[in-house]
């Protein structure tokens, strides 16, 4: 007789206050110390009352339910502390920046594109990183910006203020002017990525911009109208790249290298997976799906038996 399988949600407390408690941050850095501090109170205390509990003469049950329900409580508590310390610390570097100096004002600055820059309804828009800056600044800028590419180096005047949505930096950026390109995007993605636009402009229109979105999730080409009849039909999906073509991609190199030994297949896909998510870039949505894509591959390489069904649902059957 199967029983059923209770339930674990024992990474879930964590999951929340980290996510929890580092938000909060973001939206309140002055919430750090208070935050870090109260944390290393509750695991403090919790530590104590656990000493206090197993010095005194109780049952071996009392003693066993606390050294079981302990981690389980603390663990939050120790997660969400390490983040939060770690995202404040980033906080303090940025605002120790000499950008933060100049909020309100004009600078120079060098930054590196992190992402090909789309069309807006006011211009244009991308995210850059700057030396010494923790995280990716948006910057903003006229239909010039449409003609950089992702990892180009350039060199700009900079219109600085401060960031409208919690960020790390706790910058934007707004372009003055022409950008002096430092360094062009080169490498072997750079030349797949503009292969792959070169590919689709003799396309119907529509569907050479369309391509290269679906592909690679390259929206460079797309107008704010492109966006809006999508949204309103529903397909916006169609052009953002998640589980489902990291599962394509990661599933025909497996079925590319069926005859060959699952080692082999793994470490093929574990190479064509890294190599896309280099073309595609690291945008949350494609680290997700990433790392979805890494454990499934950790599973057929450890080949453990499983259930097609969760634990949860298995009800008593003879």
């Amino acid at each position: 007789m199967l029983g059923r399988a209770a339930l674990d949600l024992r990474l879930v407390p964590a999951a929340l206050a980290v996510w929890a408690s580092v938000a909060l941050l973001l939206a309140v850095p002055e919430a750090g110390l208070v935050l870090l501090a109260a944390g290393v109170a509750v695991v403090a205390v919790m530590l104590w009352l656990r000493r206090l509990q197993t010095s005194r003469k109780s049952s071996a049950r009392a003693v066993l339910f606390a050294s079981r329900a302990l981690p389980t409580a603390v663990a939050p508590v120790l997660v969400a502390s390490v983040g939060l310390a770690s995202t404040w610390l980033q906080i303090r570097r940025a605002a120790r920046h000499p950008l933060y100096a100049e909020v309100g004002g004009v600078a120079t600055t060098r930054l590196t594109l992190a992402s090909d820059p789309e069309m807006t309804k006011f211009g244009a828009s991308a995210t850059a990183s700057v030396p010494g800056v923790p995280g990716r600044v948006p910057v903003f800028g006229d239909e010039d910006l449409l003609g950089l590419r992702r990892d180009m180096v350039v060199e700009s005047s900079v219109a600085v203020r401060e960031s409208t949505r919690p960020s790390l930096s706790g910058l934007q950026l707004t372009l003055r002017g022409d950008a002096e390109i430092i360094r062009d995007a080169s490498g072997v993605t750079a030349r797949v990525r503009q292969t792959l636009r070169e590919v689709a402009e003799p396309l119907w229109p529509g569907a050479d911009r369309l391509f290269p979105a679906m592909a690679i999730g390259d929206e460079s080409r797309f107008s704010p109208a492109d966006r809006a009849l999508l949204n309103d039909s529903g397909l916006s999906h169609l052009s953002a790249v998640s589980g489902a073509i990291v599962a394509l991609v990661v599933g025909a190199a497996m079925l590319a290298m069926s005859w060959v030994g699952p080692r082999v297949r793994v470490s093929v896909a574990g190479a064509v997976l890294v190599g896309f998510v280099a073309v595609v870039g690291v945008e949350p949505s494609v680290l997700r799906a990433a790392v979805t894509g890494t454990v499934g591959l950790v599973a057929i390489l450890v080949g453990r038996a499983g259930s097609r069904w969760p634990p949860c649902l298995l009800g008593s059957s003879a």
